[in-house]
């Protein structure tokens, strides 16, 4: 009833009759003027090659954002925030652990520009990746040190 109401006030604002289809094309109006879909993809694989051929339009109607990598200090943070954040893991030396996944991740974004530019193909190293090393690192992590206790427990 509030929204038949304010699109009503707009019919009539506008010399319109307040008949049912002149507030419902109000009703519309409104919705394509203050309504926004944000869609999330990845780049990665051929799914998104494969999207974008079955739906035009999202390269013709949308605004695209790329992007941009990350800095250092991002992901000094990022690794930092992941590692303190499960207090199971206890690593001792973790500064220079997050200095190896940002130099991880840095050289792999540049090894990737250099291998666009010989070969002519993408690799794309995206905030998804980076997240990815440090939840396998941590899952490793946690894999290995059973497995030495165990074989520890065995020895003792």
């Amino acid at each position: 009833d509030n929204i038949f109401m304010a699109c009503k006030a707009d019919c009539q604002r506008k010399g319109l009759p307040p008949t049912k289809l002149n507030t419902y094309g109000q009703f519309i109006q409104r919705v394509r003027r203050n309504l926004h879909v944000v869609l999330c993809m990845s780049p990665l694989g051929d799914a998104f090659r494969t999207r974008l051929r079955m739906f035009p339009s999202l390269v013709n109607c949308c605004t695209i954002d790329w992007f941009s990598a990350w800095p250092s200090e991002a992901l000094r943070s990022v690794a930092q925030s992941a590692l303190s954040e499960d207090s199971d893991l206890k690593i001792d030396n973790a500064d220079a652990v997050v200095d190896m996944f940002k130099h991880i991740h840095m050289t792999v974004e540049q090894k990737s520009v250099e291998y666009a530019e010989e070969l002519r193909r993408y690799n794309y190293v995206t905030p998804t990746s980076y997240l990815e090393l440090l939840r396998t690192f941590k899952y490793v992590l946690v894999e290995k040190r059973s497995e030495v206790g165990g074989l520890r427990s065995k020895l003792q």
